[in-house]
């Protein structure tokens, strides 16, 4: 039997609801911002951030410009005034990704494959 050092999850859409918790996330950063939510905003967000996502899978971003950059895109299509600095962090908090009430508790020593106690 051949054992396995690592194994992956793709826990987006799999394992984790990611559009629920976007949607909610959303829904809550504009809430701490005073900004009445609108559906239109989600939709707006998501085209941006799938723009973005694929600028840094070419390389032509960096992560932490994604992370700021797709609110700055976002708040200045919708008219609202917010640092988009400050918007960032209240979304990924939001997010909680990974979720931990949602992850998967790691080994705390190797499995044994032959069943017998060590």
């Amino acid at each position: 039997m051949q054992l396995y050092r690592w194994l992956l999850f793709d826990a987006d859409g799999t394992l984790f609801d990611y559009d629920r918790a976007e949607s909610g996330a959303s829904r809550e950063a504009f809430r701490l911002t005073g900004v009445p939510f609108d559906p239109g905003f989600l939709a707006a967000y998501r085209r941006i951030n799938e723009a973005l996502w694929q600028a840094l899978e070419k390389g032509t971003i960096t992560p932490g410009l994604l992370k700021v950059r797709r609110f700055e895109l976002l708040l200045e299509s919708i008219g609202v005034a917010c640092p988009p600095d400050a918007f960032s962090p209240s979304y990924l908090e939001e997010t909680n990704f990974p979720p931990q009430s949602h992850t998967i508790p790691c080994f705390t020593e190797p499995p044994n494959p032959t069943g017998t106690k060590s």
